[in-house]
């Protein structure tokens, strides 16, 4: 079978499309002007790996300018074209419904909503009602567009979307798990400064938090704000008593510079380890390092997300602001988490992981079952029995 995968935000469906050659098909993933933290050489160890990976220049060209047949001559080349982002509104254009979409979240709940500006001219904005127009059009067209269970506000906005009979519930494999078990990855990991830096505090008996999640602290927008500021203040509520902790932040995110203000008012630069906006390729090689992984503290609780399976992979205990679920297609009882919201909650379960260390790593064991059969198995049974 011949798959066509349009869009690589946050690496998504470059892992996809690596598990899918695995399993002997035909893969073609286009990159479709992607954010260069993002490009696939970020996520890989092996520049073998990119040889199915193709630039296309559809959103240079334009939604007013490209036309019908220049869509056509690329989506006709497969039997399955899996899509993410605004691509199904090209896919709308050109008369063709896409098979599948794992969506990463703006292509739900904000890209595909019009908003008039009454200061400016309406035939300014005549381009973009139109352009959301095929978006909402290609979304409702897609044969399936699979995601877990999510906050009350995602899932109205995907039924505002009319997305309920094309909906599957599970994850799209973001992660590609082989590769951090590999002599390439090893290599790298060998040769990283930031990992060489991090064992170091370990030889010194150090416990490592780390929290790579990206620093955003607007709580107007309950949809991107992290609760990092709860993090910074719990920890440093925890080394009045404890020095041999550290906690590992990116300078990554809208806000990493306030959050930097704030570990500075807190008086806890000699606890906090600052590494600059890494990629996952980067990222990967640290979290054997690490005691306990700190996801998403913020308002609006979260299912999946890449910074939560990338800790999961390496078994460690996270703690996180999550969503209790029992769905089928995804087995609660393998995946451990610490859940936590409130300041107050934050520092009670941040100290509570830090006294009982040995303990919560023995129930966070089981995180890469969970990967295998959640993040893998069960996506692409979903693809290949789709009819």
């Amino acid at each position: 079978m011949k798959f066509g995968l349009f869009n690589n935000m946050n690496n998504n469906y470059f892992s996809l499309g690596r598990y899918l050659i695995d399993d002997g098909h035909d893969v073609k993933l286009f990159l479709l002007n992607e954010q260069s933290h993002f490009y696939p050489e970020n996520d890989c160890y092996d520049l073998g790996d990119l040889n199915f990976v193709e630039e296309l220049d559809w959103y240079d060209i334009g939604h007013w300018k490209i036309k019908k047949e220049q869509l056509l001559k690329v989506i006709s080349e497969f039997d399955v074209c899996i899509v993410a982002d605004t691509v199904p509104a090209f896919f709308f254009k050109a008369g063709k419904r896409a098979d599948f979409m794992f969506p990463h979240g703006g292509e739900i709940f904000s890209k595909p909503f019009f908003h008039f500006n009454p200061k400016k001219p309406w035939k300014s904005q005549l381009g973009e009602f139109i352009e959301k127009y095929q978006l909402r059009k290609g979304l409702a067209e897609t044969k399936m567009i699979s995601v877990p269970i999510q906050n009350d506000f995602y899932e109205n906005c995907l039924v505002k979307l009319k997305i309920k009979k094309n909906r599957g519930f599970n994850t799209c494999p973001i992660i590609y798990y082989p590769q951090y078990f590999s002599n390439s990855f090893r290599e790298f990991q060998a040769s990283s400064k930031y990992y060489q830096l991090l064992k170091f505090e370990k030889s010194e008996g150090k416990i490592i938090i780390f929290s790579h999640t990206r620093h955003e602290l607007n709580r107007e927008n309950d949809q991107h704000y992290k609760g990092n500021d709860k993090l910074i203040r719990s920890f440093a509520d925890l080394t009045l008593d404890n020095k041999k902790i550290r906690l590992v932040l990116f300078e990554n995110g809208n806000d990493y510079k306030k959050s930097k203000e704030l570990v500075n008012s807190l008086e806890i630069e000699e606890f906090v380890i600052w590494f600059p906006k890494l990629s996952r390729k980067e990222i990967m090689p640290l979290l054997p390092l690490v005691d306990v992984g700190v996801g998403n503290l913020g308002d609006v609780k979260s299912t999946t997300y890449g910074v939560l399976f990338e800790f999961l992979i390496f078994n460690i205990p996270v703690i996180q602001n999550g969503v209790e679920f029992d769905q089928d297609c995804l087995d609660r009882n393998a995946y451990f988490f610490l859940q936590a919201n409130s300041l107050t909650e934050v520092k009670k379960v941040l100290k509570y992981s830090v006294d009982d260390l040995d303990s919560i790593k023995g129930r966070a064991a089981k995180g890469l079952d969970w990967i295998k059969l959640n993040m893998v198995e069960k996506p692409l049974s979903m693809i290949y029995e789709f009819d």
